[in-house]
């Protein structure tokens, strides 16, 4: 019994349940902002799965890589094994279909997270082959699900729009941050992000201006509240932190790092949670 529930805590730890959760949990939320509704919680749900999911799949995929830059990865460091993580991988889909269909009954706007779920299946093989624009893709991907739960909710507007795309940015310049600390591992592995392309310097430009794209967006909805005014600045400050910590990204700084990363998106959350009400 405690050697399953051993089991089960590294495939969370490779599934990165805690972050799965919290954008599931978000879209709900968003979702039920204006009145319960039940495809928001499917909706919800659905987000989470999804995102364990690919999770789950990229871990699998990225084991060359992180055998370079993350060597405390389950499936590197030998806690977990491939044929386990399939499994779960492939069980939490077979789970997510049913639900998707669900939802599309319900809404016709749920195609976002059939998106969602397709693109998330497709992301391995375009990392693999294009992983040049991994990083837009990404940003991309991960703005449908909330949304869905800002069109749920009945609250999208100009204001929301604008919120979304700096989130999609933020997770763009987010993820070719991520690319540079990974860049020995993904040259190993023969993944050609931005970095291992172009260098790391061009890189670090790159994500720079994906910053400077997302700190415009969020600016624009926020001038006539003095509450978003001040998310904003919180947002630029924790997110601006980053460029004074992502060059040493180990040891405490990487946990820094981490930790400025988590506040900017709670932050971003915050903001288009309850904007435009």
């Amino acid at each position: 019994m405690l050697l399953r529930i051993s089991q089960l805590c590294e495939v969370a730890k490779s599934a990165h349940f805690p972050t799965s959760l919290c954008l599931g949990g978000w879209v709900a939320f968003l979702s039920f902002r204006s009145n319960f509704t039940s495809a928001g919680l499917l909706g919800g749900l659905v987000t989470t799965l999804i995102t364990l999911s690919v999770f789950l799949l990229n871990d699998i995929n990225d084991i060359t890589s992180d055998s370079f830059s993350k060597p405390y990865r389950p499936l590197v460091s030998g806690s977990l094994n491939r044929e386990t993580s399939l499994f779960w991988a492939a069980i939490v889909i077979c789970i997510s279909i049913p639900l998707l269909v669900s939802i599309l009954i319900l809404e016709v706007h749920a195609l976002l997270l059939v998106s969602y779920f397709i693109l998330c299946l497709f992301y391995p093989s375009i990392k693999n082959i294009f992983a040049i624009c991994k990083d837009f893709y990404v940003g991309f991907s991960v703005m449908l699900p909330p949304l869905f739960g800002v069109i749920e909710s009945g609250s999208f507007n100009s204001g929301n729009l604008f919120l979304l795309l700096s989130f999609s940015f933020y997770i763009a310049h987010r993820e070719l941050l991520m690319d540079v600390h990974d860049t020995l591992g993904d040259a190993a592995a023969k993944i050609r992000t931005i970095p291992v392309v172009f260098g790391a310097s061009i890189a670090d430009h790159c994500s720079w201006v994906l910053w400077v794209a997302s700190v415009c967006f969020v600016c624009i909805p926020s001038h006539h509240s003095f509450i978003l005014y001040a998310n904003a600045w919180l947002f630029i400050i924790t997110s601006g932190s980053q460029f004074l910590l992502y060059k040493r990204m180990i040891n405490s700084r990487w946990r820094l790092f981490t930790v400025s990363q988590w506040g900017s998106l709670m932050t971003l959350g915050t903001l288009i949670t309850f904007n435009g009400v």
